[in-house]
Order: C-alpha cells, then sequence, then structure tokens
C-alpha cells in the first residue's frame, strides 16, 4: 500500500485573523515531510560530509516551503540577511509578529472573540468557532481567568468604548486610534473635548482641507450668560456661564484645524474637515498624474475623480460642496459609482465624487480602510494595499512624502 504524499492544499492562505490555523497546519505538514526539527531549534550543520549534505538540502527544502506558503505579501516582510536562509530564524519572526502581545493586537483578537455568533442552531459549529476564537486569545498572550487586582483589563476596555464610537465621527475615531495604548483618562479628555465642539454636526469626516457641506441642523443654544436646559452639553460645559472656557477652547481649535472653515446649506448634513491634508489636494488640483495614477489621501473620505466617462452609475441628485482650505471652493457636478482594475486583473466597484476640477484623482484611504484594507510595506518607499491577503493596488511614496496609488479607472458606459 503506499503511503500518502504530504500536500499543502489544507493550508489556508495566511492573514491576520488565521494565523494559529496556518500555523498549525503549516507544522502538520512539516512533520509529514519530515522537516520539523529545522523550525524547532537552530542546529548546527553536521561535521560528516555526507550528513553536512543532507542536512542542507533539507534546511533549504524547509526555507522555500516557508516562502512558498508566506506568499508575495508576507515574505518579503520578513526576510532579511538572518531569516532568508535560516527557517529557524524566519519561524521566530512569523510568530513574533502574530502571537505579538502588544496591546493593538490583543485587542483586535479579543473584539474578533466579542463578535462571535451563535450561527442558528449549530451546536457542533459554534463549538469549533469558540475554540479557534480561545486559541486565538491565548496565541496573542491573552491569559484566561479570574484577576486577583482587578475585574477588567483597562486596555481591553477602552479598546471596546472605542468599537462604540460610530464610523460618522471618523475624526474623534482616528483621535482615539493615534493614542493607543488607550485608558479611560484618554478617553476621558478626547470625548469631552469633541463634545464642546460648538458646530457639532450629524456627520463629521475629514477630506484632506476640503469639506464636503450641507446643511447644519438647528440646535438650541445659550444666550445672555444662561444656559438653556434644552441644549446638548451640560450647565459645567456652557461657554455662557464659563465665558473663559470658551476661550481657553477656541484656542486649541485654531491650533488643531488652522484654516479649516465651515460651510452649510438647507439641504443636506455637514461634513467636518481639517487642514493636515491641504498638501495632497493643492496637487490634486494643480498637478496632473497618469491616468493609472492617483493621489492616495488618509484624510480624504471620500473617492474623486475627474473623468464622467468613467462612471457606471451617476446622480446630480446629491453634489457637494467642495470648499478648500484657502477659502475657495468648487461644487461635485455628482456622485456615483466606477470600476477600477486591481493587480490580479478583477474589476472593484467604488463610490466616486465627480469633481471635474481635478487634474489627479484622489482615493480615499480611508474608506479603504473601512472595507478591510491593509497598507502592506514591500520595499523602502513602495506597499500594495492588501485586503485578506490580497495584493489590489501599488502605492509608492513620492515626493514631498505624498503617496501615489497605481489605479486604473475603466471606461464604462452610464446605467441608466
Amino acid at each position: 500500500m503506499s503511503s500518502i504524499k504530504p500536500s499543502t492544499e489544507r493550508i489556508p492562505i495566511l492573514n491576520k485573523k488565521n494565523f494559529t490555523e496556518w500555523e498549525l497546519q503549516v507544522e502538520a505538514y512539516l512533520k509529514q515531510c519530515d522537516l520539523i526539527n529545522f523550525i524547532e531549534s537552530n542546529e548546527a550543520v553536521p561535521s560528516d560530509k555526507d550528513e553536512a549534505k543532507i542536512f542542507k538540502k533539507s534546511k533549504l527544502k524547509t526555507s522555500g516551503i516557508l516562502q512558498a506558503l508566506l506568499g508575495t505579501i508576507y515574505y518579503p516582510k520578513f526576510k532579511n540577511s538572518l531569516t532568508e536562509n535560516s527557517p529557524f530564524r524566519m519561524w521566530e519572526a512569523i510568530k513574533d509578529h502574530f502571537t505579538s502581545k502588544a496591546i493593538t493586537n490583543q485587542s483586535l483578537v479579543y473584539n474578533e472573540f466579542l463578535d462571535l455568533d451563535f450561527k442558528g442552531n449549530d451546536i457542533a459549529a459554534f463549538i469549533v468557532d469558540l475554540t479557534h476564537h480561545i486559541s486565538s486569545l491565548k496565541a496573542v498572550g491573552l491569559r484566561i481567568g479570574i484577576p486577583k487586582d482587578f475585574d477588567l483589563h483597562e486596555n481591553l476596555l477602552c479598546e471596546n468604548i472605542l468599537k462604540k464610537v460610530p464610523t460618522s465621527l471618523i475624526h474623534t475615531r482616528e483621535v482615539l486610534i493615534q493614542k493607543r495604548p488607550l485608558t479611560l483618562e484618554t478617553i476621558w479628555d478626547v470625548l469631552e473635548n469633541r463634545s464642546r465642539d460648538d458646530t457639532t454636526t450629524s456627520v463629521k469626516t475629514e477630506e484632506s482641507s476640503m469639506k464636503a457641506t450641507s446643511s447644519k441642523k438647528k440646535k438650541v443654544k445659550c444666550t445672555n450668560g444662561t444656559h438653556n436646559p434644552d441644549a446638548n452639553h451640560s450647565e459645567s460645559q456652557c461657554f455662557e456661564l464659563h465665558p473663559e472656557e470658551k476661550e481657553k477652547y477656541e484656542q486649541r481649535w485654531a491650533d488643531k484645524i488652522g484654516k479649516a472653515k465651515f460651510s452649510s446649506n438647507d439641504d443636506e448634513s455637514p461634513f467636518y474637515e481639517s487642514g493636515s491634508a491641504w498638501h495632497c489636494i493643492k496637487k490634486a488640483h494643480s498637478e496632473k498624474l497618469p491616468s493609472d495614477t492617483a493621489y492616495l489621501d488618509s484624510g480624504s473620505s471620500h473617492h474623486m475623480i475627474a473623468d464622467r466617462s468613467a462612471f457606471i452609475t451617476y446622480s446630480t441628485n446629491h453634489q457637494v460642496k467642495i470648499e478648500l482650505a484657502d477659502g475657495k471652493s468648487i461644487m461635485s457636478a455628482g456622485i456615483g459609482n466606477v470600476r477600477v482594475k486591481t493587480e490580479n486583473g478583477e474589476s472593484l466597484k467604488l463610490e466616486c465624487l465627480h469633481v471635474p476640477g481635478l487634474v489627479g484623482n484622489l482615493i480615499s484611504w480611508g474608506r479603504f480602510m473601512r472595507k478591510g484594507c491593509d497598507l502592506v510595506r514591500t520595499g523602502e518607499t513602495t506597499s500594495h494595499v492588501v485586503n485578506e491577503g490580497v495584493p489590489l493596488f501599488k502605492v509608492r511614496l513620492a515626493d514631498s512624502n505624498v503617496l501615489l496609488i497605481r489605479i486604473e479607472f475603466l471606461k464604462a458606459e452610464v446605467i441608466k
């Protein structure tokens, strides 16, 4: 009877969520190939000439297996002079990365556990899912037990609070994310400062020193040194009762947003914009790019393109005022869906504003993040936009620290 030949077919494509399963399958495969010792210990080359030849061949084979299973996304990330020809060092680097005990990694795994649902009445499937999540919790260093000194890990509690902040408050979320690892004191400070915004609107989102604005909801205000009980702030936060706090707040706010302004009309909800990414938008309005290249901006709330013929759906019912940081403004001509070509040749649908005044298209990194994308470095000034381990677009760092993304907009007839 012939033995079963080891196969990598059951080994999943590695991504940031499935390392535990991937690790288990890789170890099983290496055991079947009698190569597991090359990732478990850093053995020296045998002194015997024949044994040394076999040893080096097997070690090289193990390195090749890891390279193939890491793929084009993760192999360049872990490859260096120490790991390239040492499967033991490579395996160490992989495990250090994916089982990092950093609070951000622990929070990601913990929040995924909180999202676990019981699907239908399938108890067996739930047991499998539960076992997987508990294994993932332990893999990133989270010990499961009853704590003696406290009942809740403050950092994990704060990550759960962050998760509750709606995506419409994208600026608040980004401020909190930048302050990780979070504490309750940090969260209180950020939320209280944001609640004092005298121009609170239903939607706030950064868009590279531009703002897409519509109407501002009428709100109750305090006047003549008295506090209105119907206002959306407490007496302790009332600027009419505490004018000295208003001066401090306005100064802090002016320092933060620079030249950013607010405008509104009577039909739509306003957007908040900051001045931090004005340089990128200025280039988008003045410096022409190749047709398959666009500016990638971490502050932009919308994708924006100039070519009307790229839209497969189109509407002029929702026109948006685009106000620049220097006080000038233009109107978007419309909004709709376009299709772009990814690195693997597939098409992807994006919702974009139509802004004829742009000479360089603008892609929102924030929109990509909301879709689960990551930016994976591939070189000193190059990266890939990746989703679930699959590279979608190439990114490079250009002059003046501006990111450019290679993205081809496909021409299409408008669907009526």
